[in-house]
């Protein structure tokens, strides 16, 4: 009965002690688990890899940023224009060598040229006289004839003044980084017994642009001989005037003598706000030593008020008129005869802009008047001086 008491209670207690061992084993692998798994981390965060030699190259190691190729063998794509050009442009400040890395097509503008046709086609002879990449202008714009885009690498520039208004005027170039030259007008002269023809360009940076910014006129003349027409003489650019990126077309031909012709424009400034004034200004050009010169040029040769309140239409205030003297003629040129009538409005006109000096003083005085003023030019022999003047106020 003892013996057998005694071997319940060895047997109890080897299952005390197997139960004891399991969970002491079990409490080992579950700490060699977690041992494991911390280990895996750290060598995660910190680049190593599995092995002691790995790890122990890789922590000699620092990390190397990514650098990309050189950015100067990078070629600019041929419709970007480099940021040196930009910053030149924008400082009117180029220069020859920024002239010839242009893409457009490159001629030389002031070359003398030779043409002649049987048959007078307006865009044949503005591919002739300007050969550069002929395009077609943008349907959208306020003209969307054919142009011409070229550039002059190495023409020298000419200067040129532009008037804009009353007070503002400034410097610019011809020829531009980019040209492009359109057909602006053509005009045939009869009558003279030798037939002549005179076509006029206008070129700018863009088409149509440039509210109070003009173009470069410029003028070809043939003559009809054995049933050619022959160009005689060529200038690409004689001004620089007029609004919307172009110079306005010649209102008329004026014949000033023997195989002489005057190219006449009244142009205006660019303002039209209500109730102020507008202006009007008369430029003639014409042949000197085989050359197209500016021979006469009358600033404030009419003036508008814009917007007039009483009936908000535009009201002269005044205008003026050119005669050619067919009986007087000095120095191979006709005497020409400008007459300016009108009305003075104290009011609305601005005293640095009146027709003429003597009605300053009505200005000051706050009072209104008529006038008529008339002045006689002759011709020099290099431009239209006046010679008398008389103002009558009324």
């Amino acid at each position: 009965m003892v013996l057998i008491k005694i071997n319940a209670l060895n047997i109890n207690a080897k299952r005390d002690l197997l139960f004891h061992v399991s969970n002491f084993i079990l409490l080992i692998c579950i700490s060699l688990f977690a041992f494991s798994c911390t280990q895996k981390s750290n060598n995660k965060s910190t680049g190593k890899n599995d092995t002691a030699d790995v790890s122990k190259e890789t922590n000699s190691v620092k990390s190397i940023p990514i650098v990309p190729k050189d950015t100067t063998e990078l070629s600019v794509r041929k419709d970007t224009i480099p940021e040196k050009l930009k910053k030149a442009i924008q400082k009117d400040t180029l220069t020859l060598d920024d002239r010839a890395n242009s893409d457009f097509v490159k001629i030389d503008i002031f070359k003398k040229r030779k043409y002649e046709t049987n048959n007078f086609n307006p865009v044949d002879v503005l591919m002739a006289l300007f050969p550069g990449e002929l395009a077609l202008g943008n349907p959208h714009s306020r003209r969307g004839e054919k142009y011409s885009v070229w550039s002059c690498a190495s023409c020298p520039p000419r200067k040129f003044i532009f008037y804009d208004g009353v007070d503002s005027k400034y410097r610019t170039k011809f020829p531009l980084w980019k040209n492009v030259t359109t057909v602006l007008d053509e005009k045939p002269i009869i009558g003279t017994g030798t037939q002549y023809k005179y076509i006029f360009f206008n070129t700018g940076g863009e088409p149509g642009v440039g509210r109070f910014d003009g173009g470069f006129l410029g003028v070809a003349r043939f003559k009809y001989s054995n049933s050619k027409w022959k160009l005689l003489n060529f200038d690409p650019a004689i001004d620089f005037l007029g609004t919307w990126g172009s110079a306005p077309k010649p209102d008329s031909i004026l014949n000033l003598g023997n195989n002489k012709q005057g190219i006449l424009i009244d142009g205006w400034y660019e303002t039209f706000v209500d109730e102020t004034p507008s202006y009007t200004y008369l430029k003639l050009y014409s042949l000197v030593n085989n050359k197209f010169k500016n021979v006469l040029f009358i600033n404030y040769y009419g003036c508008i008020l814009n917007g007039y309140p009483i009936n908000d239409t535009n009201v002269t205030l005044w205008k003026s008129r050119i005669i050619v003297n067919n009986s007087s003629i000095t120095n191979g040129y006709k005497n020409i005869k400008v007459i300016t009538t009108g009305e003075l409005v104290p009011r609305k006109c601005n005293k640095k802009a009146l027709p003429d000096k003597s009605l300053l003083r009505i200005v000051k005085q706050n009072k209104s008047c008529k006038f008529r003023i008339t002045r006689n030019y002759s011709f020099n022999g290099m431009e239209y001086k006046m010679i008398s003047k008389r103002v009558t106020i009324y």
